[in-house]
């Protein structure tokens, strides 16, 4: 079976066993950092925030610290 068609820089990517990057979507990120200070803000703990978001529990308490400094305005940019 043919390979899909790619360009000649991810040929040259997929030979050399590098990957190529994923693009990040930033909004869908700060969307889910919204979503935290919300839950924050009614009370939850950062061990709902992993569960509900299915973000790490490094992540949870980095953005719990930053709410709790600056509000959701700490969590708006990334």
């Amino acid at each position: 079976m043919p390979e899909p068609s790619r360009s000649a820089g991810q040929r040259r990517k997929a030979r050399s066993g590098k990957k190529v990057a994923a693009r990040r979507d930033f909004e869908a990120l700060r969307e889910r950092r919204m979503r935290a200070a919300e839950m924050f803000d009614r009370g939850k703990r950062q061990v709902d925030v992993v569960v509900e978001l299915g973000v790490s529990a490094q992540t949870a308490s980095r953005w719990h610290r930053a709410w709790s400094a600056g509000g959701r305005q700490a969590l708006a940019g990334a």
